[in-house]
């Protein structure tokens, strides 16, 4: 994947269009677009920028890491979409709307981010040993 593909697949994964992240960058929608189909690259800055509002490295943008989770974002992205799509969706007899949807993932997410750090954290201190 070229790092459009990846900046276009980790904006959807946030639930953010390309006007919010632009916002958020200080960068018009534009932009963003320019990178997302590659016709533009963004400067370290403003890749750092990206790396830490998206929770990926520099290094997953630039094709030598797969990013952390990346098996499972790709997961939660296609669950969120079936969550979506379902006509009706309950949970413990209430019906659930795309607020909650997305509440759903993004814990899901969170938690198996927590997850990850903290098994990093641990082999550096197994490292330091």
């Amino acid at each position: 994947m070229t790092l459009g593909e990846k900046l276009k697949v980790l904006r959807r994964r946030e639930g953010l269009s390309q006007a919010e992240l632009a916002a958020r960058l200080g960068v018009s929608p534009s932009a963003v677009g320019m990178y997302e189909q590659d016709r533009r690259r963004p400067t370290p800055e403003r890749l750092a920028q990206l790396c830490q509002l998206l929770g990926v490295s520099a290094d997953y943008f630039l094709g030598k890491d797969y990013g952390p989770l990346h098996e499972l974002d790709d997961i939660l992205s296609r669950l969120h979409d079936e969550l979506r799509g379902a006509d009706t969706l309950m949970f413990c007899g209430e019906t659930l709307d795309e607020g909650d949807i997305e509440e759903i993932t993004q814990a899901i997410r969170f938690g198996a981010r927590l997850a990850f750090e903290r098994r990093r954290e641990k082999r550096k201190d197994d490292n330091r040993k």
